[in-house]
């Protein structure tokens, strides 16, 4: 399945925990109109794996990429947003694996447990 067979609709108005693994992007819904973007091509525990998230803003999707910094933008649909992180992200995750910054430290904590 291409990045353009997804239909919006199938991401964005659901309300419930979705995955939807494209042929290099696994996109995870974590909350009601957010979702986790991560490289399908690398394994879990590679630092490189996370790419960013993405977060309907308005009519937009806005898109947060985890580099060694954070940078935003804005898109008019979904598979652009996720395009836009197989491109830049995956560049950025290059950058913070390279910076020493593991992918795992930016995933939310569940619990105190987790600390």
């Amino acid at each position: 399945m291409s990045i353009k067979d997804v239909a919006v609709d199938t991401l964005a108005r659901t309300d419930r925990p979705a995955e939807v693994d494209l042929t290099e992007a696994i996109v995870r819904q974590v909350a009601l109109g957010g979702w986790r973007v991560c490289d399908s091509l690398l394994r879990d525990d590679d630092p490189r794996h996370l790419l960013g998230y993405i977060e309907i803003r308005d009519d937009q999707f806005e898109v947060m990429v985890v580099g060694a910094d954070f940078t935003w933008a804005l898109f008019p649909t979904m598979p652009g947003a996720i395009e836009h992180l197989l491109t830049v992200g995956r560049r950025e995750a290059v950058t913070r694996a390279a910076s020493g910054l593991s992918s795992n430290a930016m995933l939310p904590r569940t619990s105190l447990d987790d600390l």
